[in-house]
């Protein structure tokens, strides 16, 4: 015993003369792999730098896109809600900014809506239609062929 333990102290005090230092360290048994392939190889270390930093970019990279879309998507619904308090005129249906259909558009309905410009508002739960007045005839022409063929429209009107 008493010889091991002179060696271990040899080596030690080698390594000291080298200028390294002994590190203990606590691991989960899961990481004690890539830490001995990381101690063994410094081209182990930048390898596996690499992996992890393109995993991170991944996913960082589609949380920013979903945040840039739903960030474009609000303002766009922002604009049309400002464009909406500008419109002035007659009847419900000429100052109607947007519809509640009942029952709910089928997927096939949703893409000529869209196709239309209508948007969709989930704060309040309303198709917004177009204010450009080329667009907003054709959506009200729309909107009656949709009574006719058994839907119920809802029109909200701006306030004044």
């Amino acid at each position: 015993m008493g010889d091991q333990a002179a060696r271990q102290k040899r080596y030690r005090e080698a390594q000291k003369a080298k200028g390294l230092k002994q590190v203990l360290l606590w691991a989960r048994p899961e990481d004690i792999p890539l830490l001995k392939e990381a101690a063994e190889s410094p081209h182990a270390l930048a390898r596996l730098r690499k992996e992890v930093r393109a995993k991170v970019e991944k996913e960082v990279r589609g949380r920013e896109a979903r945040n840039i879309r739903r960030k474009q998507h609000r303002d766009l619904l922002r604009q049309a809600r400002r464009t909406v308090q500008v419109i002035r005129g007659g009847d419900n249906e000429s100052t109607a900014i947007g519809v509640r259909i009942s029952p709910r558009p089928t997927e096939h309905l949703k893409t000529l809506m869209r196709r239309n410009m209508w948007t969709w508002d989930p704060v309040i739960a309303v198709w917004r239609l177009p204010w450009m007045h080329e667009r907003y005839a054709s959506s009200i022409a729309m909107c009656r062929e949709l009574e006719r063929s058994g839907y119920v429209i809802e029109y909200l009107a701006a306030r004044r």
